[in-house]
């Protein structure tokens, strides 16, 4: 007697419709049907993987295109200012007046396009802030103040960029705005290696994109200490820093810290 399974199908007016198969065909359709399910699951699952790059490139094209716009107005301006200092320096000497070159103490100077010279900044200049962060008064030393990095502000706070950018040599030393303890040091997709300080509940900082962290939760740092470096961690085209400044948990344009 042949093995295998009789089928049978009945309709609701009582027809009946029965058909016998055999268990070797029984198993073949039956993991054939499986196979074909597990394609779908894999097909699907390869699909949402490749949309999400897909989407990812096209987020990293949109950036890089952003970033090379405001670096085409970075360089223009660094050429006219140049332009502007020779023609001070002409002027000195047209009327016999001592000429002083601008000061070498910056983050770095773009030279022409696509080029930048790197001068990081010495550890004196550290050791000063430090210092100058202990002789202010207790409610001050934890008021965020000055720039994380030396470097040029390359994007701006909105309500889409609740922050700045600011973009500076690979490894450039970052520094705490304001004295307090860090709260975390982690890592994220968006903003890559990032430090989070509070500075005595009224404020808070958050440092991202950084190459190399140098703090670790429950640390206490003081304005001027260097808390990490620059670096491209997370969604980023280039070397730059993303700074932001929360009153209260709730976000504030660092600009008004930076230049106050």
């Amino acid at each position: 007697m042949k093995e295998g399974y009789t089928v049978i199908i009945i309709s609701k007016k009582g027809g009946r419709f029965q058909f016998f198969i055999r268990k070797r065909l029984f198993y073949l359709v039956a993991s054939l049907f499986l196979a074909l399910v597990l394609l779908v699951l894999i097909t699907t699952v390869f699909y949402s993987s490749l949309y999400k790059e897909v989407l990812r490139a096209r987020f990293l094209k949109m950036e890089n295109a952003r970033l090379r716009k405001e670096n085409a107005k970075v360089v223009e301006l660094a050429r006219r200012l140049e332009e502007l200092e020779k023609f001070r320096k002409r002027v000195s000497e047209m009327l016999g007046l001592q000429y002083s070159p601008p000061p070498p103490d910056i983050g770095f100077a773009l030279k022409n396009e696509g080029e930048r010279e790197s001068r990081p900044p010495s550890s004196a200049s550290f050791e000063a802030k430090e210092k100058a962060a202990e002789e202010l008064p207790p409610s001050d030393e934890y008021v965020p103040s000055g720039m994380p990095v030396k470097g040029v502000i390359s994007r701006t706070f909105s309500r889409e960029h609740p922050g700045i950018d600011i973009v500076a040599p690979l490894g450039s030393p970052v520094i705490a705005t304001a004295s307090g303890i860090v709260l975390r040091a982690f890592y994220s997709e968006r903003l890559g290696n990032q430090v989070l300080i509070d500075h005595n509940g009224q404020y808070r900082t958050l440092y991202g994109h950084l190459d190399r962290i140098f703090v670790k939760p429950g640390d206490k740092v003081k304005r001027g200490e260097i808390i990490g470096s620059v670096g491209t961690s997370g969604l980023s085209t280039g070397p730059h820093l993303h700074y932001e400044v929360l009153q209260k948990n709730a976000r504030i344009d660092p600009l008004l810290f930076v230049q106050g």
